[in-house]
């Protein structure tokens, strides 16, 4: 609409555990081993494939009947050999840079999938697990009694593992005697963990004066290979004093931190558990055991052996494989790496080229993310994935690393290849002839599907093998827009490749976007059961309102608390704008009105009609400048503003008494054209919001009677006329809006009925701008405000002024005289103006008493406005409406008619008539009451549709209603 050729490639994320976990519930699978054994690798990817393709349809129709537009018919697909090759390209891009590794490090690792974790891919839950304190026996005993370094743990599972103690060189460590023991710990610690207890500190030593201190392993019998190993105490400077003991038991095999800190000082790591998270043989009495499982076995082998001092739990977070939700563990294991930290600096220069909308998404939590980056894990132990393309020689352990399938039939010497050789087994299957005569074989693994989404940019358009033509111009994107948990997913994953692949990110302009959640602002899971499926809302609303409802709610990046009522409320906005909708239409359908035969400069426009075109055409100027700043909510507030306030209640309420003239009239069919037009305008403004009632209407009210209209409101363009705005007759409005709710109001206080006429109302005000906008718009106000007259005053002309003595300061000055001033000042023969006169004049006023005269000062005398009884008032923002409420014999007799006009209209509604049926009206009432009215059957005539009004006895025909009007009794009867 804004005339841009716009690339919307539908994209799916096809591989990885996801799929493959509910492939597994699908086939009853339950581990890696039954998949190789029973099921096949390759009966299991293809099932992978298949569930994959499902689901993609099925999320296409989902996304359609959501009026989401993209090129649904070619999407890319992660699975499709053309997208596997670019990310083969990337990570050989990425070799060829030196960042592509092979290392053995402790990664963080879920034991049912069997495979390593990206931090992307952990979420995070409160668990309660053990908190223990163990001693761990010092082999120099230098007191009396017996002496241990003293550890906490909450992973007892790990100290089977236990390899050294890492204290703070920095610190300051106590030994202190408790009882008939001495333990090892910060002096910062002492209090908080032998708190109620009775200790001395018996000597304190430097953390650095402990390096090279040994002790016993506690579990040495139960894991024999534990025998073989030096424990010692060793310095690192990750120990904390935040809790524990200050020293850190540390495995190496089960913590990066321990990991770095064991090499650093030349520990060996040893790693007594499998990649199914149970202890090796390796592990002694506990091999076979499920770690988690093992906790209880080792804590009762710690206590045997007396060295567990304390043991409770705590409730803490803990670690979860996003997906099986099992509890990630920290594992040493060899695997593949993306070397983030070499090109961090580059990628921070990145973050800051990018436009990010909120702008802290990028200048605080994303650059804080990519800050602490740690080098990529991209290696995984799994099937339905982009194999890794990286193959080894078994004799001399060269590698290559192929980035294309070409390159892979030119290396492996088979140009015979075909099919989709590139997803495993297959791939597994083809080898590259070594230099040193040996045989390549590839890495087993697949790749992390992060590596998948990150490549996205390019290997949509098939880069680098078969790039589109237009690759240069659409790379990189101009817009992407992703959920705030992607910081450390899909944003973070393109920037890290495309900084890897090309040395830039692949994207120029970021909208973080907050999560729907439930009306507690919990996540919705399937398993609390608070989940709300768009279906759902459609089902009960439309894909209109759930749209509009979620880019209305709250500003694009908060997280949304979803609210039934909310979208409720969304959906009559909706009901209101086809109200509209249906009026206009139904108006014009009775008029025979061709907005294609009217040229606007033929036509008569009131004020009001040039009010609403400038509002519309605001409205698409701020409503695009929103969209351009992505901040939707004020671009819905405003819609929403414009169709309930501006358009249903002010503008249709103006124009209804013109669409009952009967005659092609130029001032209606102004009101007409001006509708017409108006909502033509709305909707195109509507319609990236809310595309299918906008759709509808605008094939009706535009395609309906102009034929060569383009074929869809989406194909307009996204323009507004300057020249119609005019921001001081929309000032003007507002002013008179304000003045006539004061009046509506002070209506209601004196239960003085709106549609009683009023003979004159009073707008007492100092401000220019709105005397102005009642002289322009005076004919407006007089019709809105259902006065005969409307007068401007600076302050209220008819107030009745009254003078008071000023009692609190009086009495003292004039003492017995108090009395007879008060009494003056009573008398109906006073004026109170003439005393105000006096004093402005004169600044005193001198009351001549027989006896005396007494001089009162200003500040003695209190003038006081009192409203006269047939006025009622009530303040607006730049004054005060006062309304006149006499009921004169010609007021009674309008409203009357008008009374009488009502019931008419209602028992219309009754019937269910349509609005251009004519009938013939019977009135029985008094005389009284029929000469009220008789004066206004014209009107009454016109306003209902009937040809005459009779007075009299009523037919026995028709529908007849009998009515109380005021104190009239009167019946009412009413034939087609």
């Amino acid at each position: 609409m804004s005339g841009f050729s716009l690339r919307r490639q539908a994209g799916w994320d096809t591989h990885g555990l996801p799929i493959e976990h509910k492939v597994e519930e699908l086939l009853g699978i339950a581990s890696k081993q039954e998949i190789e054994d029973k099921y096949g690798i390759d009966s299991f990817v293809d099932k992978c494939k298949e569930f994959a393709v499902k689901n993609k349809d099925d999320m296409t129709e989902q996304f359609k009947s959501m009026g989401i537009w993209m090129d649904w018919d070619d999407p890319y697909v992660t699975f499709d050999n053309q997208y596997m090759e670019s990310c083969w390209w990337t990570l050989k891009r990425a070799d060829e840079r030196g960042l592509l590794v092979q290392d053995k490090r402790v990664i963080t690792w879920c034991p049912h999938c069997e495979t390593a974790l990206a931090n992307a891919e952990i979420e995070y839950t409160e668990e309660d697990d053990p908190s223990i304190y163990v001693k761990f026996e010092l082999k120099l005993q230098e007191f009396d009694v017996p002496a241990y370094v003293l550890i906490w743990t909450t992973t007892p599972w790990t100290i089977p593992a236990n390899m050294a103690v890492s204290v703070h060189p920095d610190y300051e460590y106590s030994y202190v005697r408790v009882g008939d023991e001495v333990y090892l710990m910060a002096s910062a610690l002492v209090d908080s963990v032998f708190d109620g207890c009775d200790y001395e500190v018996v000597r304190t030593v430097s953390g650095e004066l402990l390096d090279g201190l040994e002790y016993v392993h506690p579990l040495k019998s139960e894991v024999p290979l534990q025998a073989t190993f030096n424990h010692r105490i060793i310095l690192g400077e990750h120990v904390t004093l935040e809790d524990g003991t200050g020293c850190v038991h540390t495995a190496p095999g089960h913590g990066p931190e321990d990991y770095e800190v064991g090499v650093a000082n030349g520990i060996e790591v040893f790693c007594p558990v499998g990649e199914d998270g149970c202890y090796t043989a390796d592990a002694g009495r506990y091999e076979g055991m499920y770690i988690r499982d093992a906790n209880a076995e080792v804590l009762a082998d710690l206590e045997s052996s007396g060295v567990l001092l304390k043991s409770s739990t705590i409730n803490h977070r803990v670690g979860c494989c996003w997906r099986c939700k099992t509890p990630v563990m920290y594992i040493a294991t060899r695997q593949w790496f993306i070397k983030v930290t070499d090109i961090k600096d580059e990628m921070l220069e990145q973050v800051d080229a990018v436009e990010w909308v909120p702008s802290w998404a990028g200048e605080s939590r994303f650059r804080d993310w990519v800050s602490n980056a740690r080098d990529w894990t991209i290696s995984r132990q799994r099937y339905w994935g982009i194999p890794i393309p990286i193959w080894i020689c078994g004799e001399c352990g060269d590698k290559v690393v192929v980035g294309s399938r070409d390159e892979l039939k030119r290396l492996s010497g088979d140009e015979g290849l075909s099919g989709d050789f590139v997803h495993r087994p297959h791939v597994d299957n083809i080898t590259i002839p070594c230099g040193c005569g040996g045989t390549m074989t590839r890495v087993e693994d697949v790749l992390d599907v992060w590596i998948d989404s990150g490549v996205a940019g390019w290997a949509a358009l098939y880069y680098p093998q078969n790039p589109s033509e237009n690759f240069d111009e659409w790379f990189p994107y101009d817009f992407i827009t992703e959920g705030h948990d992607q910081t450390r997913g899909w944003f973070y994953s393109q920037l890290g490749l495309g900084v890897a692949a090309f040395g830039k990110a692949p994207y120029k302009k970021v909208l973080m976007h907050g999560f729907t959640l439930d009306d507690k602002g919990q996540k919705m899971s399937k398993s609390i059961g608070n989940v709300v499926s768009p279906e759902e809302v459609i089902e009960k609303y439309s894909a209109d309102t759930l749209r509009y409802y979620l880019l209305d709610a709250n500003k694009p990046w908060d997280d949304l608390k979803f609210n039934w009522d909310e979208v409720q409320n969304t959906s009559k906005l909706f009901n209101i704008l086809w109200n509209v909708y249906y009026f206009s239409t139904t108006y014009m359908s009775l008029d025979d009105f061709d907005p294609t035969a009217h040229n606007r400069d033929d036509l008569s426009f009131r004020m009001e009609d040039l009010w609403i075109r400038s509002k519309v055409n605001s409205l698409i100027k701020a409503v695009g400048e929103d969209f351009d700043a992505l901040v939707f909510n004020r671009a819905t507030e405003k819609i929403t503003d414009f169709v309930l306030e501006d358009l249903s209640r002010w503008y249709v309420r103006l124009i209804r008494g013109r669409t009952w003239v009967e005659s092609d009239d130029p001032d209606k069919l102004g009101a007409y054209y001006t509708l017409y037009h108006t909502l033509k305008d709305l909707i195109r403004t509507l319609a990236p919001i809310a595309p299918h009632i906008s759709e509808e209407i605008y094939q009706n009210i535009v395609r309906g009677v102009d034929s060569s209209a383009p074929e869809s409101v989406h194909m307009l363009d996204w323009t507004y006329n300057g020249d119609e705005i005019d921001v001081e007759l929309e000032e003007n409005m507002d002013h008179i809006r304000n003045i006539i709710e004061a009046s509506a109001h002070a209506r209601d206080v004196a239960r003085f009925k709106l549609r009683w006429p009023v003979q004159n109302i009073t707008i007492v005000t100092e401000d220019v701008g709105v005397q102005r906008a009642i002289e322009s718009l005076v004919d407006v106000l007089k019709e809105q405000a259902n006065t005969k007259k409307v007068t401007i005053e600076r302050e209220l002309d008819n107030a009745i002024i009254v003078a008071k003595p000023n009692m609190a300061i009086l009495g003292p000055k004039l003492r017995g005289d108090l009395g007879r001033v008060k009494a003056y000042f009573e008398r109906d023969d006073v004026d109170a103006s003439l005393i105000m006169d006096e004093v402005e004049s004169n600044g005193s006023y001198t009351i001549g008493f027989d006896d005396k005269d007494i001089t009162l000062t200003s500040e003695e005398i209190i003038f006081e406005k009192e409203v006269p009884e047939n006025l009622v008032s009530c303040e607006f923002e730049n004054g005060s409406v006062y309304v006149d409420t006499d009921l004169t014999d010609e007021i009674y007799s309008e409203a009357m008619s008008r009374e009488l006009i009502r019931r008419i209209q209602d028992m219309r509604k009754d019937l269910d008539l349509n609005v251009e049926a004519n009938i013939d009206v019977t009135v029985d009432c008094s005389d009284k009451f029929a000469g009220y009215v008789e004066p206004h059957t014209s009107y009454i005539s016109n306003e209902v549709r009937t040809s005459q009004i009779n007075f009299g006895s009523l037919p026995g025909d028709g529908y007849t209603k009998e009515w109380k009007i005021e104190d009239e009794e009167l019946g009412i009867n009413i034939r087609q």
